[in-house]
């Protein structure tokens, strides 16, 4: 679905929904996979939540700034 520079249209908010899922679910995996000694029960599960949403949110307006100015109609 093209839209012209400068607006937004409903498929690229749906995108940019998907690159939140999937940066979260990414994010914290590799924070549970790649911490030495990791252990379900004394993980501090907050500090892993508030570093994943704020990755999330930077990716998902990231990529909403980019589809805003860019002309994807002329692709």
């Amino acid at each position: 679905m093209p839209s012209p520079r400068f607006t937004l249209n409903w498929y690229d908010l749906v995108k940019g929904l998907q690159m939140y899922l999937i940066t979260t679910v990414v994010m914290s995996l590799g924070s549970v996979i790649l911490t030495p000694g990791f252990s379900v029960f004394s993980a501090d599960w907050l500090a892993i939540l508030m570093n994943t949403v704020d990755v999330a949110v930077i990716s998902t307006v990231s990529y909403l700034v980019k589809n805003f100015i860019t002309d994807t109609s002329v692709l």
